[in-house]
């Protein structure tokens, strides 16, 4: 607040209907829309100078347009803060407050806000996720998005091991895949390998003929049983989006393998009864199917954006 009414509202303004309070002291417009960066913004103003945002959050801000702030019921997610141990910053709502060791080479800016590196800020989502699948479902993100390589932030992740989480870092990381182009795409594959049993599929990889022809790139594909996996959720029944799935996999279904296809009408976790339907899908592929799905030996990229804008908000 401002006296003057210059750099901010008089507290009479604060108190009318044109400013909401964001935090103490501290108001925004009214009419300013709390879209998710807004909210990663006002929760970093808390800050005021020791700090860093963290977790989901900076990761948005670090190019993982899939991590929208929202649980799988649509609920908002508080923003997480980490601080050092000796500064006491009590959480507000909206926000979390987590301190620990903050090294400063794992803090830096990003569009203005002060935020966790990549790594870190991976590190944190994964271990204070709410399942080792949600953990999964994080750094399956980053990894398709770029913002980190699975492989380094793996090793990076094992010398923290013994930090609160570490363990369910570790197992994410083990269960996680760089070509994964959804977070439902990930809770597919997991219930595929961890209730159905199956091999570790391969994600969004192309596959032929026994001639070399290819036949198209479903989600999950594992060559070896003849069967595939699709997404099917709402988002896949526009006209649009139906025919570029057709198309994608029209040449799979011709070679009659058999295949799993799991709906979602809204959002929230795919039902782990999943598995039983997996198995009961592909109950029965044999060798016969098998012949005819290999995969491609040079998948190209499994995400094709074909804009910067895109690639940032994980259109594929």
């Amino acid at each position: 607040m401002d006296p003057l009414g210059v750099a901010g509202p008089t507290p009479g303004q604060a108190r009318g209907r044109g400013w909401r309070r964001s935090s103490p002291g501290l108001y925004v417009p009214a009419e300013v829309p709390p879209q998710v960066e807004q909210r990663v913004l006002e929760a970093s103003c808390r800050l005021r100078g020791a700090g860093a945002v963290t977790g989901w959050a900076a990761l948005r801000l670090h190019g993982c347009g899939y991590l929208d702030g929202r649980d799988t019921d649509g609920r908002p997610l508080p923003v997480p803060l980490v601080v050092p141990p000796e500064v006491h910053l009590r959480t507000w709502p909206g926000t979390v407050v987590h301190r620990g060791r903050l090294p400063a080479d794992e803090v830096g800016v990003r569009w203005g806000v002060p935020c966790t590196s990549p790594s870190r800020a991976l590190f944190d989502a994964a271990r204070t996720a709410p399942s080792v699948r949600e953990a999964v479902v994080v750094v399956d993100t980053a990894a398709a998005a770029g913002v980190v390589d699975l492989a380094s932030f793996a090793t990076w992740a094992a010398q923290r091991q013994r930090w609160p989480g570490g363990a369910q870092v570790r197992q994410a990381c083990s269960l996680a895949v760089e070509r994964s182009l959804s977070p439902y795409e990930t809770r597919l594959r997991l219930v595929w390998v961890l209730d159905a049993g199956y091999p570790t599929p391969l994600c969004n990889w192309p596959v032929t003929d026994a001639d070399g022809r290819r036949l198209g790139r479903p989600d999950l594909v594992c060559p070896g049983l003849g069967t595939f996996g699709e997404l099917d959720g709402a988002d896949h029944r526009t006209g649009r989006q139906h025919a570029v799935d057709v198309a994608r996999v029209g040449g799979v279904h011709r070679h009659r393998p058999r295949g799993v296809r799991r709906g979602r009408a809204r959002r929230g976790p795919l039902p782990r009864a999943g598995g039983a339907d997996a198995r009961g899908g592909c109950a029965g592929a044999g060798q016969h199917s098998a012949a005819y799905l290999r995969p491609a030996a040079r998948p190209g990229a499994a995400v094709r954006p074909t804009s910067g804008r895109e690639r940032r908000a994980g259109v594929h």
